[in-house]
């Protein structure tokens, strides 16, 4: 539980230093950007992507909102390791991209660790399938006979 928490944060922490990079400084950025773009556009899409990485860090690091920052994050990772496979084949930096993209998918599958929407939904902060669910009692449904298990027979049309 502890691992998954960190191994979020960590990677919200990769995902907001990109994020407040692209939001800072632009300018080398722009560099990635396909050449048919206007400057003014490829300004303004490094800055909507620095604000996205950013937003999708802070959730990943506080633990809220994971329900959309996992796939969101995901698309990001997939999205610039493939492009970086397609325009620059396979090198140092596709691969660490394609690790942090396995990281992702790993921990999105791995459940929230501790996190503020687990404990939104529970009231502690571990996770949803550690803890005992709630099992409401059985409703007998007409026609169908069911056990009750407070007078030890049946309930329905046969018994009771």
């Amino acid at each position: 539980m502890i691992a998954r928490g960190l191994a979020r944060a960590t990677l919200g922490a990769v995902f907001l230093y990109f994020g407040a990079g692209e939001l800072i400084q632009p300018g080398p950025w722009i560099g990635y950007m396909p050449p048919f773009f206007p400057p003014h556009v490829a300004l303004w899409l490094v800055l909507v992507h620095g604000f996205v990485l950013f937003v999708v860090g802070g959730a990943l690091i506080v633990g809220t909102g994971l329900r959309y920052a996992f796939p969101l994050a995901f698309l990001l990772m997939a999205s610039i390791a493939a492009d970086l496979l397609l325009t620059s084949g396979a090198s140092a930096i596709w691969i660490r991209d394609l690790g942090l993209t396995a990281l992702t998918v790993s921990v999105w599958a791995g459940g929230e660790g501790l996190s503020l929407d687990a404990l939104g939904r529970s009231g502690t902060a571990m996770p949803a399938a550690t803890q005992t669910p709630f099992r409401p009692m059985p409703v007998p449904v007409r026609g169908r006979p069911s056990t009750d298990a407070r007078r030890g027979g049946t309930v329905g049309p046969t018994g009771g």
